[in-house]
């Protein structure tokens, strides 16, 4: 596997793009052992420990299988036996990392190659499926690939998949320290219903949230006010 991938990291075919090749080592970002066989990188989010998949940052998945068509998980016309029963579990096992992609990234669609020998299927998954090509023998026809991977190199990010009215928020920005503090629960020592007022007087959520915030005032943190107003509405019987 290795080897193949390292062919596709020439700069006149990914200039932006960097092809990694994972070597069945597990993920940094899911608490799973599942992982890709390769994957391709922006060049700035190839990830810091080489060979190790992140779903995170994944352009483009690659999955390697050596047993050859006779396992494709789209074929339907083979018998049904134990190469059928492997084909089903190829096709759950792609399917796994097609979801890997879209619950860690923000995506309409991504792209996906599944590498038989000899033969390869280009799929597109999207939320509401995935349609595939038909195999063909990259070894004999290598210009088809090659178009696809250079072709692909020059799309844009929305034409990769990504959502365009989405950002992603780094862990280490100052909105992305403000979400995991956020995310924080409470300590056991911490009232969380009485805070004390300026003037040293407590008061209870339902009191804080019954004044209003005076005009041309904004929250000191992004979603006091919206939290204040869902804290209300949880006030006596669950009904408001």
């Amino acid at each position: 596997v290795a080897w193949q991938v390292d062919a596709l990291n020439q700069d006149w075919l990914l200039p932006n793009d960097r092809a990694i090749s994972n070597a069945n080592l597990s993920n940094l970002d899911l608490n799973t052992d599942d992982k890709i066989n390769a994957g391709l990188y922006r060049r700035s989010d190839v990830p810091m420990i080489r060979m190790k998949t992140r779903w995170v940052y994944m352009e483009l998945s690659l999955e390697f299988k050596t047993e050859g068509v006779r396992y494709d998980p789209f074929d339907e016309s083979r018998p049904s036996g134990n190469a059928s029963a492997m084909r089903q579990g190829i096709l759950r096992q792609i399917m796994c990392y097609s979801c890997y992609i879209f619950d860690n990234q923000r995506r309409t669609h991504h792209f996906m190659l599944i590498i038989f020998g000899k033969m390869v299927r280009i799929m597109r998954w999207d939320r509401s499926g995935v349609v595939a090509t038909k195999p063909f023998d990259y070894v004999a026809h290598p210009e088809l690939l090659l178009r696809f991977i250079w072709r692909f190199g020059l799309m844009t990010p929305a034409q990769r998949g990504h959502d365009p009215t989405a950002t992603r928020v780094a862990h280490d920005s100052a909105l992305g320290k403000l979400m995991l503090e956020r995310a924080k629960p409470p300590s056991k020592s911490q009232d969380i219903r009485t805070q004390t007022s300026a003037d040293g007087a407590d008061q209870t959520h339902e009191q804080k949230c019954s004044q209003p915030m005076p005009p041309d005032t904004e929250p000191t943190i992004p979603g006091d006010y919206p939290r204040a107003l869902f804290a209300k509405s949880l006030m006596g019987n669950g009904t408001n």
